[in-house]
């Protein structure tokens, strides 16, 4: 990653990971300041970690998520997965492409509960997708769109999400706009096999603050504001 723009930054498996435009480099297992190898006459288990994608469209990697044990990279027009399941080694290392949905870029997805949430775009319209294995078929990802009967709705592109999936929800920032939020409520125990209505809404801040930031905490939506330029 040296000269490089680090895109993004994670903890996987006790490794500080660090995302570039095409490459995932973790460090030495435990040791995240260290990203050389201890001995050139062997191929530590623990040593750095230094990977490219085989695919055609890894080529302009965006961000980590840390979901359910795996570490997942996005980029524009893929998702790849560092799988949980078994300790990542230099020899055994790979970033296989886990599914090609388009998806913006300016928003980071985010995980809650079994499924990752994803910014998408209709045109001039944007849109949500949710991200999850099927249970049906092993190591097999599928998106469901969660707005495409909303088209119109969310106008630009996502700058943020974030989500609870204790709550059942998700609120959606857009850029440009300072005092309004969008809002997907869900059960927590939606089957992503079966065709459920999202139920959005649309909510619509009016108390002489630029909205900048918000987060979920507890049962409480919470926002970080500016005072409204006159």
């Amino acid at each position: 990653f040296v000269e490089g723009e680090i895109r993004d930054l994670a903890f996987h498996q006790n490794r500080l990971a660090i995302l570039t435009k095409d490459k995932v480099s973790m460090s030495v297992s435990g040791q995240p300041n260290d990203w050389w190898r201890g001995t050139v006459s062997q191929l530590l288990a623990t040593g750095p970690i230094d990977i490219q994608s085989t695919s055609s469209v890894a080529g302009d990697l965006r961000s980590f998520v840390s979901h359910n044990g795996d570490l997942m990279v996005f980029g524009p027009h893929g998702q790849f997965r560092f799988s949980g399941q078994k300790a990542l080694t230099p020899q055994n290392a790979s970033l296989p492409q886990a599914a090609s949905y388009p998806n913006t870029s300016l928003a980071t997805p985010v995980s809650s509960g079994n499924s990752v949430y994803f910014p998408t775009t209709y045109g001039d319209s944007a849109g949500l997708s949710q991200f999850s294995l099927d249970p049906q078929i092993q190591n097999l990802s599928v998106a469901m769109p969660m707005a495409a009967k909303q088209i119109g709705m969310m106008s630009g592109e996502v700058q943020q999400i974030v989500s609870s999936a204790t709550v059942g929800l998700i609120a959606v920032r857009m850029k440009g706009e300072t005092n309004r939020v969008y809002v997907l409520e869900f059960l927590p125990h939606i089957d992503i096999l079966k065709q459920v209505e999202p139920t959005w809404s649309e909510w619509v801040y009016d108390f002489g603050v630029d909205i900048v930031s918000m987060r979920i905490t507890g049962d409480y939506l919470e926002f970080v504001g500016l005072p409204t330029e006159a």
